[in-house]
């Protein structure tokens, strides 16, 4: 259907053109989900993608928001009003019709208009689902590129040094997205409205900060006993690693809740939510063994994540697997750390 184009057909009106925009980029963050659960590489290619990403305001509230139905005609206020809310920066997110650093600010005509059209529609806007979804694509570019610069075949062929840099200018992007995150998005923020965005944000940030700090935690755990290494930022980011894990299981309520898995979080992905922190965890456990404090801490976490497992797996197959690959993994390592963790539901 060529989705991943844009749509420059004249019998179709905005609208729909918009509706598909909508579909390619679902397509492309399920794509990228996939890519992470499995390590599979990712099957859209960015070099032969046009289509622009979609405008924040709700599909029923097209007929009646002007500013919605500007931005959908015209493809140079669509760039500008990417470049004010600072989705634009990174070359990722503005159409190719974007705003030029060289442009003049008091420039006339059509250009003129369009950068009205586009400051008027970032006043006008306001937090809804479609803004989320916008956000949403913003971290995954930078989760595709993380794929692309630390988990291809190529990142082998790279000095350590040049991996750490990539890393940290990931972190740094990750960072920044956080900061152009709408409040309402934010886990901060306490109140019933965007439960759901809020929650699926969290745990979204959460898994793209562990993706680019496990390579360092990875190194660390393959090192032997004896091995000096020095390298400040690697156990600083390896450290970080375990925090992210922690506060990512941290996100789920103490007492495992299925209705609210269906409510509030990101049920469609939810066992990888949860096995790529507890693999981080019973990987400290077991290889790295911290001092009594942070052990009794990762041994409470590692025991609500083993309820929530079970309690899941009562009902889905797949979280069945998920359960019995943590519980195989502790008890032929570590007997005495699989009774601490299955032996006291509390982990004391």
């Amino acid at each position: 259907m060529g989705l991943n184009l844009r749509n420059e057909s004249k019998s179709l009106s905005p609208p729909s053109k918009e509706a598909r925009y909508r579909v390619w980029w679902s397509l492309y963050t399920l794509d990228l989900t996939l890519c992470v659960m499995t390590g599979r590489p990712p099957s859209c290619n960015d070099e032969f993608c046009t289509t622009p990403v979609p405008v924040p305001f709700e599909e029923e509230t097209f007929k009646g928001a002007v500013y919605a139905q500007q931005l959908m005609k015209d493809n140079d206020a669509r760039g500008f009003f990417m470049e004010i809310l600072g989705l634009g920066r990174s070359g990722y997110l503005a159409s190719d019709t974007a705003w030029p650093d060289n442009l003049d600010p008091l420039l006339s005509g059509p250009g003129k208009q369009s950068e009205q059209i586009a400051s008027s529609a970032v006043e006008a806007l306001e937090p809804n689902p479609s803004l989320y979804f916008l956000h949403v694509i913003d971290l995954a570019f930078i989760v595709r590129e993380t794929i692309d610069t630390l988990y291809a075949p190529g990142a082998s062929r790279m000095l350590w040094r040049e991996i750490e840099m990539a890393i940290s200018t990931l972190n740094g992007k990750i960072d920044a997205w956080l900061e152009r995150l709408p409040v309402a998005f934010q886990s901060t923020t306490d109140t019933r409205e965007f439960e759901r965005e809020r929650t699926n944000m969290a745990f979204y940030f959460h898994s793209a900060k562990i993706l680019v700090a496990q390579p360092c935690f990875s190194r660390l755990t393959r090192q032997s006993s004896g091995t000096d290494l020095s390298d400040r930022f690697c156990e600083s980011t390896a450290v970080a690693c375990v925090d992210l894990a922690v506060q990512m299981i941290e996100l789920l309520p103490e007492h495992p809740d299925s209705s609210w898995i269906y409510r509030a979080s990101p049920w469609w992905c939810m066992l990888h939510m949860l096995m790529q922190p507890i693999t981080i965890v019973l990987t400290e456990l077991l290889l790295a063994k911290p001092d009594t404090a942070k052990r009794g801490k990762l041994l409470k976490v590692a025991s609500k994540t083993t309820r929530w497992l079970a309690e899941l797996a009562a009902k889905d197959p797949a979280f069945q697997r998920g359960e019995k690959v943590c519980r195989e993994l502790v008890t032929q390592h570590d007997p005495q750390l699989a009774m601490a963790i299955y032996g006291d539901p509390e982990g004391r």
